[in-house]
């Protein structure tokens, strides 16, 4: 019997961050870069091969947006096809996460989508200055934190985070997963 390369199941969901750099940007994109010189705007790309349940959403990108984008066309929380055309903008990390986990992810984050909960701006814009937040309201870090890298922390948490502290927590998790992968794998 021959063993199967992907015997556990491990998927690669991306972790996209949107760059900071260039003239290109909305004037709110701009204002991110105040308390976010880095990245802007980060998405959670789901893998483009998924198990039958959820073959709708291969390769789709979930977060919440100022864009009409929302279920109802109306900004905030949703899951959407993009094409990246512009890899140049965006700094993508891998998180190998099992088929188990990948099945929760999706699940909370079609859920979450349907509800079309709308866009926070007054917590994106004080997630650095004031703290202040609407927590029926979503910004693209706090759900992707929320949605996704939590599925690894034992619980939430209780402030707001700009793409570039997400950042820094997604490094560390993308090595941690990346090592279990390898373990797991015998590699």
């Amino acid at each position: 019997m021959v063993k199967e390369k992907n015997s556990m199941n491990f998927y690669p969901l991306e972790i996209k961050f949107r760059n900071a750099s260039g003239e290109w940007g909305s004037l709110a994109e701009q204002a991110i870069k105040i308390v976010s010189p880095n990245r802007i705007h980060v998405e959670g790309k789901f893998p483009d091969h998924l198990p039958e349940a959820y073959k709708h959403l291969e390769g789709k990108s979930f977060s919440s947006s100022s864009a009409k984008e929302g279920i109802h066309g109306g900004n905030g929380v949703r899951i959407k096809a993009i094409q990246y055309s512009h890899p140049e903008r965006w700094t993508t990390y891998i998180l190998w996460i099992t088929k188990e986990e990948l099945e929760d992810i999706l699940f909370d984050c079609e859920c979450l989508a349907a509800t079309g909960q709308g866009y926070d701006f007054r917590g994106a814009a004080g997630c650095a200055v004031t703290g202040k937040e609407n927590p029926w309201l979503w910004f693209c870090s706090e759900v992707v934190f929320d949605r996704i890298v939590t599925k690894w922390f034992p619980a939430r948490l209780n402030y707001k985070m700009h793409p570039d502290k997400l950042e820094q927590l997604v490094i560390i998790l993308e090595a941690k997963l990346l090592e279990r992968k390898f373990k797991v794998e015998g590699v």
